[in-house]
């Protein structure tokens, strides 16, 4: 999956888009996403292992993909 925009801002995720997810040792988790925090601190991913938790204090890097 290539991705293609760094989100910044998380609030702008949108439920139902996919997304690449990149944390600080470079390991790569995609999916769709489910919920956002209204404060954009935390989100969920449905990947093909199950919802997965990302939370901003954990540094992740979120891409949007096509």
């Amino acid at each position: 999956m290539q991705a293609t925009e760094l989100v910044v801002d998380w609030t702008l995720l949108t439920p139902g888009e996919t997304v690449v997810v990149t944390d600080a040792n470079g390991t790569h988790h995609s999916g769709a996403v489910d919920v956002v925090a209204p404060d954009g601190s935390i989100f969920w991913v449905y990947s093909m292992f199950g919802r997965c938790l990302f939370a901003r204090a954990e540094q992740y890097e979120v891409w949007r993909t096509p």
